[in-house]
């Protein structure tokens, strides 16, 4: 009886070690297919990020350069009304060979001294082109837009135009020296159109919290206008040149910042 009770003891004590050994082995699995889906996901999206990035490197140094033509005209002038010394825009852009790669391009953003030099283009939504590049086609870097409920001549009381903020300085990313204060308190944006060419000044850059409502786009009165600019203008952590005395239409670019976002407005001293 002792001898039997010894093998069924035995045994059991092998069946538990197999069900341990096989609960193992299946742990052992389930980790590494955790691993491996992790590893595969990472690398695609850092090989999809290289590759983006490689390709908007490809677009600045191909089309982008192409269809900006810069003048020799730097005739600085005196702006009717702002009372302010600008320098009249020095760059044609060939919106023809620009349309015939994408039809929806409706301007030129650029600003002096820094990496912003792009199309702007309009889609129907907000979403389309946050992840597609001049040519519609998939790229994280996306490509500067103007809101899609803003007209496309830049008549509107405050005009909206978004833009990533890339850890490779592209796009939007120097709207963040703006707003630490790195580039100065005297800073123009040059708008390009078809038609015009506009002179913005900037006025206020600041921080501000993710929403639909991030900016007012439309007033009923250049009075109120002019209060929201000046609420605005107290947000800046820099005090920029002329900014309480210039009036006029706005124009706004937004970029992310983290959770948050980075705000600059400029208001037009020149047409």
């Amino acid at each position: 009886m002792k001898g039997n009770h010894f093998k069924k003891n035995s045994k059991s004590k092998k069946n538990k070690s197999k069900k341990s050994n096989t609960i193992e082995t299946i742990i052992t699995i389930i980790l590494l297919i955790i691993f491996i889906a992790v590893f595969v996901y990472s690398a695609y999206h850092i090989i999809y990020w290289f590759k983006s990035n490689s390709d908007l490197k490809a677009l600045e140094e191909g089309i982008f350069s192409e269809v900006v033509k810069v003048e020799q005209n730097t005739e600085n002038e005196q702006s009717e009304g702002n009372q302010v010394e600008t320098e009249k825009p020095k760059k044609s852009i060939d919106f023809e060979k620009l349309n015939q790669v994408n039809s929806e391009t409706i301007g030129w953003v650029c600003i002096e001294n820094t990496n912003i030099n792009y199309p702007i283009v309009q889609a129907k939504d907000n979403e389309y082109y946050l992840k597609r590049d001049i040519y519609k086609q998939k790229n994280s870097c996306g490509t500067i837009f103007l809101d899609c409920k803003t007209k496309p001549d830049f008549s509107e009381n405050n005009t909206v135009i978004y833009g990533h903020n890339l850890k490779s300085g592209g796009m939007f990313a120097d709207l963040n020296k703006i707003y630490s204060g790195e580039l100065g308190d005297n800073i123009q944006i040059e708008i390009y159109t078809k038609e015009h060419s506009y002179l913005y000044q900037i006025v206020t850059a600041y921080v501000a919290e993710p929403s639909l409502d991030i900016v007012k786009k439309s007033f009923s009165t250049d009075n109120e206008k002019q209060q929201y600019l000046n609420k605005a203008i107290k947000k800046s952590r820099v005090k920029f040149k002329n900014s309480e005395e210039l009036k006029g239409d706005i124009i706004t670019l937004i970029t992310c910042y983290g959770e948050q976002r980075v705000v600059v407005s400029a208001v037009k001293i020149e047409q």
